[in-house]
């Protein structure tokens, strides 16, 4: 869902409200489902920054024993482009 459009280091950049669920498989079940904010710059279509977060679990069995984990996810990522030296 687009929120906004606004510049970011004088680039007009889209805002974007993300969700982000994704599932492991069926013999190492891993459940993600990650909300927040995308920044993609107009002229180029670049993701310039992400800050997700959700809850995250997963489960494992490994030679008969049985390990689960749940837990809180933060995401944040920025991305810098320029020129090659």
């Amino acid at each position: 869902l687009l929120v906004e459009v606004k510049d970011v280091n004088q680039k007009k950049c889209a805002v974007f409200n993300a969700t982000i669920l994704a599932t492991g498989k069926p013999d190492n079940p891993l459940e993600v489902e990650a909300h927040g904010a995308v920044v993609i710059e107009l002229a180029t279509c670049r993701t310039i920054e992400a800050t997700l977060t959700g809850p995250i679990s997963m489960l494992s069995t490994d030679q008969g024993t049985e390990y689960s984990a749940s837990g809180n996810l933060l995401l944040a990522i920025r991305s810098q482009y320029g020129t090659a030296k």
